[in-house]
């Protein structure tokens, strides 16, 4: 268990010798203490866990104007799909498949409200696992509505 700021983040422990376990739990450690508003300086703090993908993703969102008049599609924190600082993370083992991978994060909201997170993770040669996506349920993904974003 880590404290940061009066919040709890449990992490389950991986296997020995898995090299995939860091990227998520190392994100959200890094994210975490400094959660307020969602910017890009955060995305560039954070580049070494995502993937090149990702990070092109989140530099054109960051670039159209701001609408007045409607709310953004990703709408929150894009790491734990919230709007307030959960109570606590529960990271679930890392889940293989060649050079891709996926990790279950279990979101407390509080107030007994908690949700799933999947975390899409992929293997790049010279820079190890980088999070390429995160799919939040329903069918939705992190990717889908910064895409949704740039169609307006």
């Amino acid at each position: 268990m880590t404290a940061l700021d009066g919040r709890v983040l449990v992490l389950r422990s991986q296997p020995a010798g898995a090299d995939a376990q860091a990227p998520v739990r190392e994100l959200l450690l890094q994210h975490l203490p400094a959660q307020g508003a969602f910017d890009q300086e955060q995305v560039v703090r954070l580049r070494a866990w995502l993937a090149p993908s990702l990070q092109r993703a989140f530099t054109r969102w960051f670039a159209q104007p701001v609408r007045q008049d409607e709310a953004p599609h990703l709408n929150g924190d894009p790491f734990t799909n919230t709007q307030e600082p959960p109570q606590s993370l529960e990271l679930g083992l890392l889940e293989r498949r060649g050079a891709r991978a996926t990790q279950v994060v279990h979101v407390d909201i509080g107030g007994g409200r908690r949700h799933r997170l999947v975390y899409r993770l992929q293997r790049h040669d010279k820079d190890g696992w980088r999070i390429t996506d995160i799919d939040y349920g329903d069918g939705v993904t992190l990717l889908q509505l910064i895409r949704q974003d740039l169609q307006r």
